[in-house]
């Protein structure tokens, strides 16, 4: 009788390489800035590991990251993650139009043949209305 692991152990590398193929670590993420909130949208299948995610300014300015959102749920090693959209509050100070945004965030896909990529950095040129600079109080008029 004739064995069949090679068959069964090709058939599952294909199925793996099938499910990696689909999904694109930086085309399937979509991450957008705008009115002082980052966006990081994905799709179906796929979560982003909370503990790798990181947003840092690059250039002149200060940058406020408000609190992450708490996650939907934990993956299989236990990890907290994201599905879906995940929304920042950021405000900015002393911003120009040279600052960038470096965004760090690790993507995993979920199912048979799923699997976490390394942590990527995608850098943003967002425009500083899209920060929602912050601005110092103003006087009230005295009042006589």
């Amino acid at each position: 009788m004739r064995s069949r692991r090679p068959e069964i152990l090709l058939s599952i590398f294909c199925c793996q390489l099938a499910a990696g193929a689909a999904f694109d670590p930086v085309k399937d993420v979509t991450i957008t800035v705008s009115k002082g909130i980052l966006s990081l949208s994905l799709p179906v299948g796929a979560h982003l590991k909370v503990a790798h995610f990181k947003v840092v300014l690059k250039g002149q300015g200060h940058l406020k990251v408000g609190p992450l959102p708490a996650p939907s749920d934990i993956d299989d090693t236990g990890d907290p993650i994201w599905r879906a959209k995940v929304a920042i509050s950021l405000a900015g100070e002393g911003l120009d139009g040279s600052s960038l945004l470096e965004v760090t965030y690790q993507p995993c896909t979920e199912g048979p043949g799923g699997r976490c990529y390394l942590p990527l950095k995608r850098i943003l040129k967002p425009a500083p209305a899209d920060l929602n600079p912050v601005r110092p109080p103003t006087a009230e008029p005295s009042r006589p």
